[in-house]
């Protein structure tokens, strides 16, 4: 499904018109965009705080894994999104280790969501409070 150009905006405006000061901002996979939507991620945030710039952000990614070389464009896609602050960076581990196999896709390891994690810890930007 393609991405709706106006969806950072839309995300904005609800926040806004909910009064909420605090969101988590999640989504699935999008294996389907070049950088799997990490700048999805930023492009929502900076919409989020144009139009509320006192409402706190935390996002929930997915593991950001996949295509050639893909633990460095890993890394760079976690840190395209830890550079635009998020207040608390997540990422969801969809089962525990034993699990991995029957529940998940094609890589069947858990090694991307465990690659992911750490990396979003050892990024320079990220606050140090946060790490």
């Amino acid at each position: 499904m393609p991405v709706d150009p106006e969806e950072p905006t839309k995300i904005a405006e609800s926040v806004q018109l909910l009064g909420l000061r605090y969101v988590v901002l999640t989504s699935v996979a999008r294996d389907d965009l070049p950088d799997h939507g990490a700048g999805w991620f930023v492009q929502t945030m900076e919409a989020i705080r144009q139009i509320n710039p006192h409402t706190q952000i935390e996002v929930l990614t997915p593991d950001f894994w996949g295509g050639l070389g893909r633990e460095t464009a890993q890394r760079q896609r976690v840190e395209t999104v830890v550079r635009a602050h998020p207040a608390c960076y997540n990422h969801n581990i969809e089962t525990v280790r034993r699990l991995q196999a029957p529940v998940r896709r094609a890589q069947n390891t858990i090694a991307p969501s465990t690659s992911c994690a750490g990396s979003s810890n050892s990024i320079p930007a990220f606050p140090p409070s946060l790490a």
